[in-house]
């Protein structure tokens, strides 16, 4: 993947001016992988994915697979591009991990669920640590 985006054949994404291009990102056995919407970088990708099918023996499971794009670009193009890697287009992740993947200029608001599940684990751990004391006495 390196090679491809060396070669200028693969363009990752940026999330600020100055930052590092992201081309992929790794949990478990699942990948993201990040590029421009266009016929090429999709191209890249497939023979990418296909050689790591063959080299590591592995087949990918194109139906569990899918392709989200930005909502800047059109729909009927986002269709066409989903082809050349045959997985279905999917309009948004609602959430990856338990987390959002997108988040709108309401940062707060994204993460607000988050924030009030880690408080409600934090009282039942208090509650539990202060019925073991009151065992005790």
């Amino acid at each position: 993947m390196l090679r491809q985006i060396v070669l200028n054949m693969l363009h990752g994404l940026r999330i600020a001016n100055h930052a590092p291009v992201i081309s992929h990102l790794l949990f478990a056995d699942d990948i993201m992988i990040f590029c421009g919407a266009s016929q090429g970088d999709l191209e890249a990708i497939r023979d990418i994915l296909q050689v790591y099918s063959a080299s590591a023996g592995q087949s990918i499971n194109l139906q569990k697979s899918a392709v989200v794009f930005s909502p800047n670009v059109p729909s009927a193009r986002a269709l066409d591009l989903a082809l050349i890697l045959q997985v279905q287009n999917k309009p948004v992740h609602e959430s990856y991990l338990g987390l959002p993947t997108v988040i709108g200029r309401e940062k707060c608001a994204s993460f607000q669920y988050l924030h009030k599940r880690c408080w409600k684990m934090i009282n039942n751990w208090n509650s539990k640590y202060y019925l073991r004391l009151e065992r005790k006495s």
